[in-house]
């Protein structure tokens, strides 16, 4: 598949698709920066060339995707000739984009997303999910990124960052996440990208990094929450924990979801390979206990703890889960697992190696990866 399977009629569809979108947001949902000197001329209108061609590509036939900027070049050589051949007017140059300029409201972008809107726009996925622009979350994390004193010129003041915005970006990251069910949009931008891979595995960063930009200080030099292997005395004071309990409820329920999809998804995967898979069950004082998974395959006999999100608090829960599951084995003790959706911090790593702890996560091409576990990558 590539750019010669595209179609005429796939053209027409991504420019009905950019006319229903507007320009902005079109460009902006399929990770495209405006066109420079290439524009697709058509019933009076002129469209970006290049993300003309990458979206149409997703329209060219059944097992098709929309294809992203860095997949391949535009102009001379490509793009155009291509649109040529399909019969449509190319308008080079100045003259295209000056009747951009002049004919298209769209035209008016607004400021590319701030590495601080980011961070901000990925605690709310991660916490959350990819919530509609309607949700409360999402029209105040709009409202907040409108206080922010980080842009100066907003040439589109009334689309500037609002709830639809918020959302569009979301999208963006859930196209990122492996554990994510769904195409979700594009990848977005390069920045997109850098602050997933900064921060998807190390939420404990990511909230310290959001809080300091709520608060107005700097946020970057604090951003990761690595540090030396070092520990100090302090007094046993009181704690009040209700507050803190409150917030978690959202991101707790949308973890157990998320933890929920993940278990189902390896078990399928499991038993693809001709593995025994099961549930095992526990009764002590009178409470009945579950693991998430078993894998009781006579060469495996893995125990495993799902989690929903990869913060240290998570990992920290599972690693004692797993411990207290464990002791109910007497003749032959399990291999402990924990199973994540994405890979976790480099420190959080070496917190379940030393405990003696395995981990599998869901990759980016919709594998499994782990520390030598039957069925993963390793």
């Amino acid at each position: 598949m590539g750019l010669r399977d595209i179609t005429r009629d796939a053209v027409l569809k991504a420019m009905a698709d950019c006319d229903t979108l507007g320009r902005e947001v079109f460009l902006e949902k399929y990770g495209f920066g405006p066109a420079h000197e290439y524009f697709l001329e058509h019933d009076g209108k002129l469209y970006d060339s290049k993300a003309i061609v990458g979206v149409a590509h997703g329209f060219s036939g059944p097992g098709f995707a929309q294809l992203t900027a860095q997949e391949f070049a535009g102009g001379d050589s490509t793009v155009a000739p291509l649109l040529e051949r399909l019969g449509f007017r190319i308008a080079r140059g100045g003259r295209g984009k000056a009747e951009v300029a002049e004919s298209e409201p769209g035209a008016k972008r607004n400021p590319t997303w701030a590495e601080e809107e980011l961070v901000l726009a990925l605690e709310l996925y991660l916490s959350d999910g990819m919530v509609g622009d309607k949700h409360p979350k999402a029209v105040a994390l709009s409202e907040l990124l409108n206080k922010l004193p980080i842009h100066t010129t907003r040439p589109d003041a009334a689309r500037f960052r609002n709830p639809n915005g918020v959302g569009l970006k979301l999208a963006n990251f859930a196209a990122l996440d492996p554990s994510y069910q769904g195409k979700g949009m594009s990848r977005g931008g390069r920045r997109d990208a850098e602050i997933w891979d900064r921060f998807s595995g190390d939420e404990d960063a990511l909230r310290l990094a959001a809080e300091r930009i709520r608060s107005g200080v700097e946020w970057r030099a604090q951003a990761s929450s690595a540090a030396a292997m070092t520990f100090s005395t302090t007094a046993v004071e009181a704690l009040n924990a209700a507050h803190f309990v409150m917030e978690r409820v959202a991101t707790t329920v949308e973890a157990q979801r998320r933890e929920q999809q993940l278990v189902m998804e390896y078990k399928a995967h499991l038993a693809a390979l001709g593995h025994k898979v099961a549930r095992h069950k526990y009764e002590i004082d009178n409470r009945t206990l579950f693991c998430d998974l078993f894998d009781a395959t006579e060469t495996e006999w893995c125990l495993f703890e799902a989690k929903g999100d990869v913060s240290r608090e998570a990992l920290r829960m599972a690693v004692g889960q797993l411990f207290d599951y464990r002791r109910f084995y007497q003749e032959k003790l399990p291999t402990l697992v924990v199973l994540l959706p994405r890979r976790p911090a480099a420190d959080l790593e070496r917190y379940l190696e030393s405990a003696g702890v395995r981990v599998v996560f869901k990759t980016a091409g919709g594998g499994w990866d782990g520390s030598g576990v039957a069925g993963s990558g390793r």
